[in-house]
């Protein structure tokens, strides 16, 4: 069984735009455990989703404090997660992953930019130009 945790430190749209990710996982990984790491105030939109199996709620203004990180990381860590998932990678977000112990760690590259610091084993490059193709549709007449 792999532990699959999704890290969505973002809003509420961000949150349930994410939730699809479990959706998928379970399609590939059908028995595993996948968890969601949200922040307090967007757990509505998560709670009763049958693909997710646990939520750690966190609340905004604790992640920004020291020790309250460090109480996560271990946290995280004591979990044993095989694969975490970082889609919106903010440095909070990028330090639990990169303490987690976790075998593949997946984030996105900040466009233009190659850190040293190697937060994730595995990172999604970012398109080189922004999409046009959705504000091109709403210009149509």
């Amino acid at each position: 069984m792999k532990k699959i945790l999704v890290i969505q430190n973002k809003r509420i749209g961000d949150v349930l735009i994410a939730s699809v990710i479990a959706q998928n996982m379970k399609t590939v990984f059908p028995d595993s455990q996948i968890d969601y790491l949200v922040y307090d105030f967007t757990t509505g939109v998560i709670e009763n989703n049958p693909n997710i199996d646990n939520i750690i709620a966190v609340n905004e203004k604790e992640l920004k404090q020291f020790k309250f990180m460090r109480r996560l990381i271990k946290q995280v860590k004591n979990n044993k997660y095989d694969i975490i998932f970082d889609p919106y990678s903010k440095l909070q977000s990028r330090i639990i992953c990169y303490f987690s112990g976790a075998k593949m760690r997946i984030g996105f590259q900040k466009r233009g930019k190659n850190p040293w610091f190697k937060f994730y084993t595995h990172t999604v490059p970012l398109l080189e130009e922004k999409n046009t193709l959705v504000v091109k549709l709403l210009r149509i007449e």
